[in-house]
């Protein structure tokens, strides 16, 4: 029998925890500083590939552009560099956050896009190796927790690479939270999110349509009001 929780959160990385303009300065840093590639190599093909829609993989494209290059030192470089520095690599409010959910009691896992030994490293330098990390393949991930619901109990069934344990467990629901539109595509209707936007960044796409039960914010505080508001009326 599996255990029953009440509400799993599902956190993304980049821009909702994790500062990714910090991210890249850093890593450019290391690479200018330890690699045959320039630091404004680096940024020119970054900001690129970015434009382009497409995401930009840091590691596959140190191994193609210096075939010299030990990924390893680059990777634990960063991870002290930022170490060194706690928080800087953090979005506004994220340690915040993370307190919040521990306290409340709330099952949580970081569920990142992008390739699995670079997201890892991030989250692991920005703070966070201790959290469970799903690195999921695609930024459909609403459609991923789509999977989870089973319609004989009408419960989320979460998988055990979601927990510490590694034991999968039972959910009322599932909160996602992401800065993309995209990633809510496929939410179930028993499952609702928080599009988090600052809309002075480039990136931001206000216009793009969301499920209603999905509400938007511009900083993490305001998820914790909210969600602290939803356990007093309940």
């Amino acid at each position: 029998m599996a255990k029953h929780i009440d509400t799993f959160f599902a956190l993304d990385f980049d821009r909702c925890l994790g500062n990714y303009e910090a991210n890249v300065r850093l890593i450019r840093e290391v690479i200018n500083e330890l690699s045959a590639i320039d630091g404004q190599t680096f940024q020119s093909a970054h900001d690129e590939t970015r434009a382009s829609g497409v995401s930009f993989r840091v590691l596959d494209y140190l191994k193609e552009t210096d075939s010299g290059i030990d990924l390893d030192i680059i990777q634990n470089i960063y991870i002290k560099r930022a170490q060194a520095a706690p928080g800087s690599l953090l979005e506004s409010g994220a340690n915040e956050f993370m307190d919040f959910l521990r306290l409340a009691n709330h099952s949580f896992c970081i569920m990142s896009y992008g390739d699995k030994n670079w997201q890892t490293t991030k989250i692991t330098a920005a703070g966070f190796g201790d959290v469970v990390k799903l690195i999921v393949s695609n930024e459909h991930k609403g459609r991923h927790i789509a999977e989870w619901f089973d319609e004989q109990s009408g419960h989320f069934i979460i998988p055990k690479e979601c927990f510490l344990d590694g034991i999968s467990k039972m959910a009322r629901e599932v909160v996602l939270i992401d800065d993309k539109v995209k990633a809510f595509n496929g939410l179930p209707a028993k499952a609702r999110g928080y599009l988090l936007q600052d809309i002075s960044r480039i990136y931001a796409s206000p216009q793009g349509r969301i499920p209603s039960s999905v509400k938007r914010v511009t900083r993490l505080d305001e998820i914790i009001e909210h969600e602290s508001r939803i356990v007093h009326t309940h």
